[in-house]
């Protein structure tokens, strides 16, 4: 089941107010249409009514598919600061709903969910192109690494991350956050990294200590220390 709520929204542009509805939870397995939105880049963006400025909603909402057992805490981007204890909650959401008050029913198959902390809405996008894809995001986000150790064009900055946005047979497509630029990587050089697991052991195991696998966990500085252990 799919929730949303109605909200005030006021524009930046002209400082008009309306109302808009915003999802809260999203089951992406009965709402295929909102899972093509994400995917495609169109959810949640809307114009204003007074001057037509373009507007996105960037609300935080759950990501929900049983079927292909994704759970995804999507918060608002100006909220990565503080990763290192906001990804425990779609850990602890998980637990308490699959496992911990769920009925035997329920607690057989929650085995195997892939639990993620994304920040915005092109974040959740490229963790459903990454699983959809069949291709793993640890090691998506550590060929970013490369890419932006070894281009001189990029800039080595959070602001200026690699964010997947659309996956070719032979190329993956990435946008540069916080501009227009955009760039295709060969699927090889994916291969290529994977190819030497032992090089990359360290940086995977930071990349994977929680729900939040991003760059972010490296190029961030955490405001707060997670309260546990965790694991994704």
């Amino acid at each position: 089941m799919s929730t949303f709520a109605l909200r005030p929204r006021r524009c930046s542009a002209c400082g008009a107010v309306s109302s808009a509805e915003v999802a809260v939870s999203l089951n992406g397995e009965r709402r295929p249409d909102l899972r093509e939105a994400i995917l495609d880049g169109s959810f949640q963006r809307s114009t204003c009514a007074a001057c037509g400025a373009p507007h996105r909603v960037q609300d935080p909402f759950v990501y929900l598919d049983f079927a292909r057992k994704e759970w995804i805490t999507c918060f608002a981007p100006d909220r990565e600061p503080d990763w290192a204890r906001l990804e425990c909650e779609p850990m602890e959401d998980w637990r308490e709903g699959m496992v911990t008050f769920a009925p035997p029913m329920v607690r057989e198959l929650s085995a195997g969910f892939r639990i993620r902390a994304v920040f915005g809405v092109d974040a959740l996008r490229e963790k459903l192109l990454c699983f959809a894809n069949g291709l793993d995001d640890a090691w998506v986000e550590l060929l970013k690494l490369q890419v932006m150790r070894e281009r001189a064009d990029l800039l080595f900055s959070p602001s200026r991350r690699l964010r997947l946005y659309a996956v070719e047979p032979d190329t993956l497509w990435f946008g540069v956050m916080g501009t227009a630029h955009t760039l295709g990587v060969g699927r090889e050089a994916l291969l290529a990294l994977q190819d030497e697991p032992l090089a990359w052991l360290t940086p995977m195991e930071h990349l994977t200590r929680g729900p939040y696998v991003d760059l972010g966990r490296m190029m961030l500085a955490p405001e707060s220390a997670p309260a546990e252990p965790l694991a994704p």
